[in-house]
């Protein structure tokens, strides 16, 4: 098996390393919920952007950027 070239690994590690770091921090607000400065309600009122459109602009941004 080939290993990919360097262009390739620059391209994606960044985007790979945002993904886990975000999914880690993601896991560890549900796992430490119980340790919150601001209630779940709270949070919902103060985002005024739905987390799935957050997702897509993401994934947008780094379609662009690659």
């Amino acid at each position: 098996m080939a290993l990919p070239s360097e262009e390739v690994v620059a391209i994606l590690a960044p985007i790979i390393v945002y993904w886990v770091a975000a999914g880690v921090y993601t896991v560890l607000g549900r796992v430490l919920a119980d340790h919150r400065l601001h209630s779940r309600e709270e949070e919902e009122v103060r985002n005024l952007v739905p987390k799935r459109v957050v997702v897509r602009t993401v994934l947008l941004q780094h379609v662009l950027q690659a």
